[in-house]
């Protein structure tokens, strides 16, 4: 089988007709393949548009109300988000489909059985939930999001496996952070914010 480049070469050359039906048909029998486009091509992004809300359904079909996660769906949750971000250029939707991700699984531990290897997934997902918070775009998210990512500790207080004092601190440092966005002089009597 072929990779990208030979499917691209070939839809270089296939007709414009043709590319649109093709799109037509993905667009027709697959949800992501909609949701993509909708949040590509949508004029107005974000949950204005629905095209939010339809990746946050994905996000949330992750979790099923009272039944049991026997395996860690963290990283789908990353690549909803991933996804979402790539067709919408929204990092504050993409960071609350993360937090939202986050959320659900906070709850999951704190009302069902689950085992370690969840758990270590609820961290991975922090910890990459943690590293887009830091970026610049990302503070911003964190600015937009600061109430939802308070609400984290709502959840964990109810959570044993010492997520509670990891969640709590973790919440304390991300918020302490938002305004420390101090000015630096660079020498060239610019000042940049860090």
């Amino acid at each position: 089988m072929g990779g990208w480049g030979e499917v691209g070469r070939a839809l270089g050359m296939a007709p414009r007709g043709a590319l649109t039906k093709l799109l037509k048909e993905l667009y027709e029998g697959h949800e992501g393949v909609r949701d993509f486009l909708h949040a590509r091509y949508a004029p107005v992004a974000g949950p204005d548009a629905g095209v939010l809300a339809a990746y946050t359904e994905r996000v949330r079909a992750l979790f099923p109300e009272g039944e049991m996660y026997p395996q860690p769906v963290f990283a789908e949750v990353r690549a909803i988000a991933k996804e979402y971000d790539k067709a919408a250029v929204d990092p504050v939707g993409a960071s609350g489909l993360m937090v939202e991700g986050v959320e659900l699984g906070l709850r999951a531990v704190a009302v069902a059985e689950v085992g370690g290897r969840y758990v270590e997934g609820l961290g991975a997902m922090m910890r990459a939930l943690d590293k887009r918070l830091r970026t610049g775009e990302g503070r911003e998210a964190a600015r937009e999001l600061e109430d939802r990512i308070r609400g984290l500790t709502r959840w964990s207080g109810k959570c044993g496996y010492g997520l509670s004092d990891s969640v709590q601190e973790w919440v304390e440092e991300v918020l302490r952070d938002l305004p420390e966005r101090r000015k630096r002089y660079d020498g060239d009597a610019d000042f940049d914010e860090v």
